[in-house]
């Protein structure tokens, strides 16, 4: 199986719909990236690690936790999430099934270091966007339709 680490508040800094939520708190900020990543995993075999720095929020605070193949890490203070997400690519067992999602110049040193794949965090969100966009027009337009008929209907319909 294939894994994810995140790299969470360099994601939500780096991505504009997901550092918008920032300015109302940075715990509804987290909230919308875990939000995404659950209704990426509902038909995807990967785990997927969210490392953020500082301390773990009060209980239940975030609707954090355990989800299937979700878990959310936070640092503890003093600490930061730059060394942990390292420790993770180092003791990971199949470097070649991981991927990293960050935008630190460390962090992808040291996964490319280990042969470990790095995404930037737009280019994974856009994974995200992507496959709900796919799901909603696959919900739109029923199961029944073969790939090709949704495609001619996208056509036919100016949305692709």
């Amino acid at each position: 199986m294939n894994k994810i680490i995140i790299d969470g508040y360099n994601m939500i800094h780096q991505v504009a719909a997901l550092k918008s939520y920032v300015n109302e708190s940075l715990e509804r900020s987290r909230q919308e990236l875990i939000r995404l990543l659950k209704a990426y995993l509902l038909n995807k075999k990967v785990e997927i690690t969210v490392v953020f720095d500082g301390k773990y929020p009060a209980l239940g605070a975030d609707g954090f936790g355990s989800h299937h193949s979700l878990r959310v890490v936070f640092s503890n203070q003093p600490f930061k999430a730059d060394p942990l997400i390292k420790n993770l690519i180092e003791r990971e067992e199949h470097p070649k099934g991981l991927f990293v999602v960050t935008d630190d110049s460390d962090i992808i040193e040291s996964a490319k270091s280990y042969q470990v794949g790095t995404l930037s965090p737009v280019s994974f969100h856009s994974r995200l966007v992507k496959r709900r966009q796919d799901e909603d027009v696959y919900n739109k337009f029923g199961p029944n339709l073969t790939d090709k008929e949704v495609d001619d209907w996208l056509q036919i319909f100016g949305e692709k």
